[in-house]
């Protein structure tokens, strides 16, 4: 089911599954968007079956840390080959530039991405 509901009252612990997803269909993100993020988690979630890499919940009900014995490791919001896209972005110093300034470097960012 990829249905949610909220709940109107808290309850103890903590959980070993994320609802981001479901999050972003209810703010709005386009189904485009909703149905890779789906496919991607199921891919994540598959290898991990895989590797018995089980994650237990992060707080226990009593209030206590658990680690993972085998974390599940993010994926990179860039690829190698966006490298140097990524270190421009570093270099950026946003309070000091004006929108006019952003826009460019933004363009000029797209335009590299783009090749």
């Amino acid at each position: 089911n990829d249905n949610i509901v909220f709940l109107r009252r808290l309850v103890e612990g903590g959980t070993n599954k994320s609802y981001g997803i479901q999050v972003a269909r209810l703010a709005g993100v386009p189904d485009q968007v909703i149905i890779k993020a789906k496919s991607v988690l199921n891919s994540v979630e598959n290898a991990d079956r895989t590797k018995q890499a089980i994650t237990p919940d992060i707080i226990e009900p009593n209030g206590h840390e658990t680690v993972a014995e085998n974390p599940i490791n993010q994926m990179d919001l860039f690829s190698p080959d966006d490298e140097s896209l990524r270190q421009e972005l570093k270099k950026i110093d946003i309070s000091s530039i004006t929108p006019l300034e952003a826009l460019n470097i933004l363009n000029n960012l797209k335009q590299k991405a783009m090749t």
